[in-house]
């Protein structure tokens, strides 16, 4: 709602944070990498908000963060959503730091670190309050990885209850427009389906 607080442990290039400003809800968000971090900073102080809210970007891990510290920080105890978007494992490695989910040995340590930023994220989201979990499946040596519901499950189970699952189509998105037909030969060439989307799991703190 208009006001309350979003909290994005993932934050990238800012997208949250600039939906967040532009719609009256207060955010939050953490990065790992300091380029991206500076990158947000400058489309952030771009952005002329059409009420008073806060919308800041902080480096730093999300297996290690105090998250309550940080709000704090903002004058903040709790959010009122999170917003999740973790790599989808090592599909795009986003960096050589040993900390990324994106540089997770193996699915199994991808899932384990997203069920511990998970828990701490869930410590300062209101009961009753939401996480979107955004997220897409994986194919690996001619067979599909269902990552996504691996990864609601390991959200779910965090004290959590799904609400809804959105199917989200990729294809029509601006980064992806005009590439059905390299996606295609892709397929052919790999020997695997097409699979043109991701998920958003909406979910629900117990």
């Amino acid at each position: 709602r208009p006001g309350e607080w979003v909290l994005d442990p993932f934050a990238g290039s800012g997208t949250t944070l600039i939906e967040a400003r532009r719609l009256g809800r207060h955010a939050v968000g953490l990065e790992l990498q300091a380029t991206m971090v500076e990158h947000t900073r400058a489309l952030l102080a771009t952005e002329q908000p059409a009420q008073e809210t806060v919308a800041a970007i902080e480096q730093g891990d999300s297996l290690t963060t105090d998250f309550a510290a940080l709000l704090a920080r903002y004058g903040a105890q709790s959010v009122q959503l999170v917003l999740l978007h973790p790599p989808y494992h090592d599909i795009i490695r986003f960096s050589d730091d040993p900390r990324d989910l994106s540089n997770a040995p193996t699915m199994a340590e991808f899932l384990d670190r997203l069920t511990s930023v998970t828990e701490r994220v869930a410590a300062v989201l209101d009961r009753g309050r939401y996480l979107a979990l955004v997220i897409g499946d994986m194919y690996r040596q001619g067979e599909w990885h269902p990552l996504g519901f691996y990864a609601m499950e390991a959200v779910r189970a965090c004290g959590f209850s799904l609400k809804s699952i959105i199917v989200k189509n990729v294809s029509g998105t601006l980064g992806k427009r005009g590439n059905n037909e390299l996606w295609r030969y892709r397929a052919l060439a790999g020997g695997f389906y097409v699979f043109k989307h991701e998920y958003i799991f909406v979910l629900r703190r117990q």
